[in-house]
């Protein structure tokens, strides 16, 4: 389809993927704060010390997981606003990257330290995820994408 002829993204594609948008950058900001801060920093967050403590020694790939998450689910809000079709590998990327951290959560106790405020924005972030994973699948199908 030419760029002539591929629909121009309506009210709706420019709300989800905007809202997207948004709910990553704010998850990026988090993604600053939490993985380039030291104790004092988590603490002024929100944390325990005990939480900041345990939270500094997770496994390194959990941090690459919550970037890959966090910077793909804005790549990807951003090229679905745009009409790209790239959109679905690298939502699929945040995607999988938010599986990930969410298990390992489980896995290293995550869930057990920080609490239910960590299974309630984990299980948020997944749900979201894979809402706009379904949603750029949609569109792509509809050929809304190119």
């Amino acid at each position: 389809m030419t760029d002539a002829a591929k629909p121009k993204p309506d009210l709706v594609v420019w709300l989800i993927a905007g809202l997207g948008l948004i709910w990553n950058l704010i998850g990026i900001f988090q993604f600053i704060v939490r993985e380039f801060g030291d104790k004092a920093q988590n603490i002024a967050a929100g944390m325990t010390p005990d939480q900041a403590e345990f939270y500094l020694h997770l496994p390194i790939w959990m941090k690459f997981a919550f970037g890959i998450g966090v910077i793909g689910g804005s790549i990807g809000c951003l090229l679905l606003v745009l009409g790209r079709k790239f959109a679905l590998p690298v939502l699929w990327a945040a995607l999988v990257a938010y599986i990930s951290l969410y298990l390992a959560d489980i896995a290293y106790g995550v869930f057990e330290v920080l609490g239910s405020k960590q299974v309630t924005i984990m299980t948020m972030v997944l749900g979201i995820a894979i809402g706009l994973q379904a949603y750029a699948v949609w569109l792509g199908r509809r050929g809304r994408l190119s």
